[in-house]
């Protein structure tokens, strides 16, 4: 291959931006009315995962799902498991996705954007509360009845209703 025939190649099958960042993290998804919708990054070119799991950390299957823009989206799902893998057809758009989890009444909302300088790769949303595969709680269904069910929640990591988050620092 010539040095021009190389380099007009390149040329065409290069984008103009550098590749985004890959990213990978956890975000806990609140169902409650007025909660801001997590928002997943993505780009084209890339496939994203989304898994969705319970408080336990337990699986949470999916049961079906929505996109907005199915022109602008692929997704892929197994119609079993707890993932989706999502993909943008475009450099520059943004969409929603609802998605209906197994024994939950609420949708989970999404907001999907592309164009961004880090793409989410995998990211686990948990959903607060227990799954149809929940992990047994912390505390013994005998103790669990004498005990208030917000503080076992508290022990699961889901924080009692209307509470807010102390931070403190200590001095020495």
């Amino acid at each position: 291959v010539s040095q021009s025939r190389y380099l007009t190649q390149k040329a065409a099958f290069s984008t103009p931006e550098a590749p985004p960042t890959p990213v990978s993290s956890s975000m806990i998804v609140r169902l409650g009315p007025g909660q801001t919708p997590p928002v997943i990054r993505l780009a084209a070119g890339f496939v994203s995962s989304l898994v969705f799991i319970d408080s336990s950390g337990a699986p949470w299957p999916i049961a079906a799902y929505g996109v907005g823009n199915p022109e602008t989206f692929n997704i892929q799902w197994d119609q079993t498991s707890n993932t989706l893998f999502i993909q943008s057809l475009k450099n520059y758009a943004h969409g929603n996705i609802a998605v209906r989890l197994k024994e939950l009444d609420t949708p989970v909302m999404l907001s999907i954007v592309t164009g961004q300088r880090e793409v989410d790769y995998r990211v686990d949303l948990q959903i607060e509360g227990r799954g149809p595969h929940a992990i047994a709680p912390i505390v013994p269904v005998k103790t669990a009845t004498e005990v208030k069910p917000h503080l076992i929640n508290f022990l699961d990591g889901i924080p009692p209703e209307l509470s807010t988050k102390l931070n403190i620092v200590t001095g020495k």
